[in-house]
């Protein structure tokens, strides 16, 4: 007999679950996007018991059928995608069709929904991810999740959990964080019948970020709205005298869909502001992209969080320019600018070795050798050659970006350099 076994359905669901549903936080995460995804206005949060005991989502978005109520909460069932071309163009915030499935195989779950051109609604009960009964329920038009007793047949699960306090100001988190890029949606959060958190709708982006960061850091921010290329940036930074010590409200989006993890984004803010902030001080950010979206992949991780992007340097440069431009007429500040040269820092470059050697500052000023005659005025994207020394090194002032893109973008460039200095 072989060695090699076929798990079982309770088994596959519970390890699937366990790459969506982490804390009370992910599974509100997941609820929320499938009530934006629903054209929702108001979506309402509670929690019992920091989410162990129950976690409630209700929102007054488009509802379901009592058809779509029965298939909602199976694995890969799902209203957003038909095709293999449309995993390449996703446009909502949920296309998996795992998240209730992931939710149900770990909790007692019901989910209440109405159309509204429908005369009642329908309810299904579904406990470890089997129905155990449907019923018609007299409701709004929307839907209503309710998750009972999570990890209840898993309780390994819920020794990884931090203390009530720490999940609830995770869910909390996530909530607003959504509430200051759709600023036309009411959002709130309650726990133990308390409400923690409320977001009214706001007529701007900026009214919503007065109201979860205070007005204080409102007032202090700079808009930034501009159409660079394929990208369109439209957000606030915070002017250079006004920090903080973290990066937490640095909060980035792309077409409105939050993104945890965007390093491309982070480094093109980091590096306007390079020589306008103190060191380990950071602007606040909230910040949307929208792009074409078959030039995005955001199907990199289980919970959403990550995001692949096409053209990343160009991306980076859209991001650089219009934040560096903003705060260039922001406060007179481009006198500064100009003073420190914030846009450029100076290295040496050997393209026979590919790799960075040493310092100008190594050298004897007379050993540098002025090549612009031969360079011209031609520019390159992250490059200006400043000269050559003693026809082996290459003195460039090179554009500040991630140190993971520096060798493949600097080499390119600073190689064409070279074949025309040969």
């Amino acid at each position: 007999m072989g060695s090699i076994v076929l798990l079982d359905r309770d088994i596959r669901n519970k390890i699937a679950a366990g790459e969506i549903v982490e804390s009370p936080e992910a599974i509100v995460k997941e609820l929320l996007e499938n009530s934006l995804d629903a054209k929702s206005t108001r979506i309402d949060v509670e929690l019992v018991n920091g989410g162990l005991d129950l976690i409630r989502v209700r929102d007054n978005g488009k509802g379901m059928s009592k058809e779509d109520l029965l298939l909602c909460y199976k694995r890969y069932s799902t209203s957003k995608i038909r095709n293999l071309d449309d995993l390449f163009r996703i446009e909502s915030y949920g296309f998996r069709g795992e998240a209730l499935a992931s939710i149900a195989a770990v909790s007692q779950l019901e989910i209440s929904s109405k159309r509204e051109q429908d005369v009642t609604g329908h309810k299904v009960v579904i406990n470890s991810g089997v129905l155990e009964k449907i019923e018609s329920v007299s409701m709004n038009s929307g839907t209503e999740i309710v998750v009972k007793n999570l990890f209840f047949n898993t309780p390994v699960r819920k020794n990884y959990l931090k203390t009530n306090a720490s999940e609830i100001r995770k869910v909390v988190s996530i909530v607003s964080t959504y509430s200051l890029v759709l600023h036309n949606i009411f959002f709130s959060v309650m726990h133990d019948n308390k409400e923690i958190f409320s977001s009214p709708k706001n007529e701007t982006m900026l009214g919503s970020i007065a109201n979860v960061f205070g007005k204080e850091v409102a007032k202090d921010l700079v808009l930034i709205d501009a159409q660079k290329g394929n990208f369109s940036v439209y957000g606030f930074v915070s002017k250079p005298h006004f920090s903080r010590s973290s990066k937490l409200h640095q909060k980035f989006f792309v077409n409105k869909r939050y993104v945890k993890k965007i390093s491309i984004i982070s480094d093109a803010i980091n590096n306007a502001f390079h020589t306008l902030m103190m060191v380990s001080k950071y602007p606040v950010v909230i910040l949307n992209i929208d792009i074409n979206a078959s030039n995005t992949d955001v199907n990199v991780h289980p919970q959403k969080n990550e995001i692949r992007i096409k053209d990343e340097m160009k991306l980076y440069d859209a991001v650089y320019e219009t934040v560096l431009t903003a705060l260039t007429h922001s406060d007179n500040i481009e006198e500064k600018l100009n003073e420190t040269n914030s846009n450029y820092v100076t290295n040496t470059f050997s393209p026979s070795e590919g790799k960075k050697n040493y310092l100008v500052s190594n050298f004897k000023q007379n050993y540098l050798v002025n090549q612009s005659s031969i360079l011209e005025t031609e520019s390159y994207n992250f490059v200006k050659i400043v000269g050559v020394i003693n026809k082996t090194y290459i003195v460039a002032e090179v554009k500040l970006i991630s140190m993971q893109l520096q060798k493949e973008y600097y080499m390119k460039n600073i190689c064409e350099c070279w074949k025309k200095i040969q």
